[in-house]
């Protein structure tokens, strides 16, 4: 090693313990959740934490060390990252809350659909959390069969530990919602197979009138129906049903001057750049994406036109990163 080598100097296991201690009180952290951050078992965090461990006491203050800096990193970035409104009343939020309590209102049945980025599961969030029985059930790849779909209806409900039997699920569900007034909507639900879809009318119609149903997700799950219920007497028998679609294709002007508002940008110029970027796909997301990476080059500094644009840049070249790297 040279002269002019930065020597390494030995950690203090006590030191380090005495820092993350301190900084576990200020964050309210309990030594489970710091094991999962750092890595570490709860049984090793522990022993290092009473002075027992009889490994290597250096390796491990090194790795908490190394999340106590990158935490605090985290910590400084945040600040000067505006927060990520939880839901704002934009138009096209209040679209989507209006045809959802219609559709619980009439216990009738709903699709709403459209591009990704629009915020329609941050307003179904908070249409249940601000109206009683509704119940969300969000879809996936991994719950697009019947029962597994059913599961996950009536662990939304509440249950626990139910039998793996359609039948025995379909009973539970149907004993919460009927008679309630209430609403299932089910999130993403382009995944569903065409059993689960039809289970989904099977138990609207069991209810008799007394529960709504709301799908929302992107453009298939309207077309899929739309398609199939030509050639299948089921979906024809589920398009019948569906009252006002709503339709959502991109996010409106309206929506990101909401936004921005709530985000405190009010320049024209800025607000413009934001416009631009909400009408591509990925809209508000995208949009909300761009904004608190503006946030990061402004430092702390109002956001300007300039710090979007570069902003906008930074993720556009990203994006194509990712997708050479997926076409690898």
């Amino acid at each position: 090693m040279s002269e002019t080598s930065e020597k390494v100097v030995p950690l203090n296991p006590d030191d380090v313990r005495e820092r993350t201690r301190a900084y576990m009180d200020e964050e309210g952290y309990s030594q489970g959740h710091v094991a999962r951050q750092v890595g570490l078992s709860a049984g090793t965090l522990s022993a290092w934490f009473n002075g027992e461990y009889k490994g290597d006491n250096n390796k491990v203050s090194a790795k908490v060390m190394a999340w106590l800096a990158a935490s605090a990193k985290s910590a400084e970035l945040g600040a000067l990252m505006p927060a990520d409104p939880a839901w704002v009343e934009t138009p096209t939020a209040k679209k989507i809350m209006k045809v959802l309590t219609f559709t619980q209102l009439t216990a009738d049945l709903a699709v709403i659909y459209g591009g990704a980025g629009l915020g329609k599961s941050k307003t179904i969030e908070r249409y249940r959390d601000t109206h009683p029985n509704v119940w969300i059930m969000e879809a996936n790849p991994a719950t697009a069969g019947m029962t597994v779909m059913l599961s996950q209806l009536a662990e939304a409900m509440g249950f626990r530990d139910m039998p793996q039997h359609p039948q025995k699920l379909f009973e539970a569900v149907l004993k919460t919602i009927k008679g309630t007034r209430g609403l299932i909507v089910v999130d993403e639900a382009q995944h569903l197979k065409r059993q689960s879809l039809e289970m989904l009318r099977a138990i609207y119609d069991a209810a008799k009138g007394t529960c709504g149903l709301a799908l929302s997700g992107n453009a298939k799950v309207f077309n899929q129906i739309w398609a199939k219920q030509s050639e299948n007497d089921n979906f024809a028998q589920f398009y019948s049903r569906i009252g006002k679609p709503l339709s959502l294709v991109r996010a409106k002007e309206g929506d990101v001057d909401a936004l921005a508002a709530t985000l405190n940008v009010r320049g024209k110029a800025e607000r413009d750049a934001l416009k631009a970027i909400a009408l591509k796909p990925g809209g508000l997301r995208l949009m909300m994406k761009a904004l608190r990476m503006a946030a990061l080059f402004a430092q702390g500094e109002a956001i300007q036109v300039e710090h979007i644009e570069a902003a906008e840049r930074d993720l556009r070249r990203d994006g194509r990163h990712e997708e050479e790297a997926a076409h690898a």
